[in-house]
């Protein structure tokens, strides 16, 4: 067989306009791994508890608000520890439990006890002491906490005792047998390019590692015309795909890229009333007429109702009354001034009676039926109570049921 044919010149050259950007690394900078956690401290009945803040969660609303928390979090304690945390490092924080610092390591001080750890490379155990740091800090750095919370607590620990990978391992991160790959480089390049998305939290909202979406989709030089119209109480939200991606680069050399796309996704409209969310669903809209057909008697219907629940199902609402409860909707059961229950004071009323006597509350529509909660299914709220909590994508079984419906 012939050799292979150095690259011709005689061709046009033709540049291409693609959706890489490539990152430019400083050689020998060590990157330095922290474990974090934050907690509420609550104390009821003499005993404390703990809320953690870094735990993941399956469910948008409650991922976002706590993602929101540990950011605010993370911030006070950069402004006001900085004997810790020094201006000499660059911090890569993923808003759970992981805090990369580039060059230079916190200033912990403390040790605990020796944590042993296998080097798959050196193929055997080695101890080392593990450095901790613990911070108390008061209810006022979250204002939405409730009365019961005492303080918060955060405490940082180094995962290694060396550092965790350096600028010059990007080359580990490529190899053809995929279990000899290394790939903590990229754990922290993908942090990195995240910072932006996950620290601005008035510009943002970021679903897991890759994903981040535009509250002012204008305000980058996206046009209204790009994002179709939703029914359903819906809206088409706009942002970016990217992760950090080792491709060959100049002279054949290993270099990162970020690969980014353009992604959207469908949205449940922030803080609208419930109740009108309902009346804008495609199954009360007469295409005639282009108008909603809605009403409590078409509503009450057991075909529209379960249609309805498949809707809203799953979908977490405030209380627009008292301390403004937040939660899962779960089902839905008997029109507010039908359904009955003993009160507190073991007398039976109706849901209409209940809200009428403890919040001085007339509903306008106590004839529709109510919602219960998922992890509560005896407690009953009238829908005309109830908004929209924020930040919450469209399931992937309403997105099918409204293609269904669509086709």
């Amino acid at each position: 067989m012939p050799g292979k044919r150095p690259p011709g010149t005689r061709g046009s050259k033709t540049d291409f306009l693609t959706n890489l950007t490539r990152l430019n690394l400083k050689p020998n900078v060590p990157f330095f791994k922290y474990d974090v956690r934050m907690y509420v401290v609550y104390k009821r009945d003499d005993r404390e508890f703990f809320k953690e803040l870094t735990k993941q969660t399956k469910d948008d609303f409650p991922e976002q608000q706590r993602k929101a928390s540990t950011v605010i979090v993370y911030k006070h304690l950069i402004k006001k520890h900085s004997e810790v945390f020094t201006k000499d490092g660059v911090l890569f924080y993923d808003r759970a439990a992981i805090l990369f610092s580039a060059q230079v390591e916190l200033k912990l001080g403390g040790e605990v006890s020796f944590s042993e750890t296998f080097d798959l490379r050196e193929r055997h155990f080695f101890s080392f002491v593990m450095q901790m740091k613990e911070f108390l800090l008061p209810t006022s750095v979250l204002p939405n906490l409730t009365g019961e919370a005492e303080r918060i607590r955060v405490v940082i620990k180094k995962v290694t005792e060396k550092y965790q990978v350096t600028s010059n391992d990007v080359v580990k991160a490529v190899n053809v047998r995929e279990m000899e790959r290394d790939k903590a480089i990229l754990e922290v390049l993908n942090l990195a390019v995240s910072q932006e998305g996950y620290m601005e939290t008035s510009k943002f909202v970021a679903y897991g590692s890759t994903v981040h979406y535009l509250y002012d989709h204008q305000a980058f030089g996206f046009r209204d015309s790009e994002l179709p119209e939703l029914t359903d109480g819906k809206y088409m939200g706009i942002g970016i795909s990217k992760s950090v991606k080792v491709l060959e680069g100049d002279g054949g050399k290993c270099t990162p890229f970020v690969v980014a796309d353009v992604t959207k996704s469908a949205f449940h409209a922030d803080e609208q009333s419930l109740l009108e969310k309902i009346s804008q669903m495609s199954i009360f809209y007469d295409y005639r007429t282009h108008k909603s057909n809605f009403s409590v008697q078409a509503a009450s219907r057991p075909n529209v109702m379960r249609e309805i629940l498949q809707l809203i199902k799953g979908l977490y609402v405030t209380t627009s009354y008292g301390k403004n409860r937040t939660f899962p909707i779960g089902g839905i059961a008997a029109a507010a001034n039908s359904l009955r229950f003993q009160d507190a004071e073991g007398k039976q009323s109706t849901v209409e009676q209940y809200f009428m006597k403890n919040y001085n509350i007339q509903l306008k529509y106590p004839g529709l039926f109510t919602v219960s909660e998922r992890h509560n299914p005896h407690l009953y709220y009238p829908v005309e109570l109830l908004c929209v909590a924020s930040s919450q994508r469209v399931t992937l079984h309403s997105k099918l049921l409204l293609m269904l419906r669509l086709s």
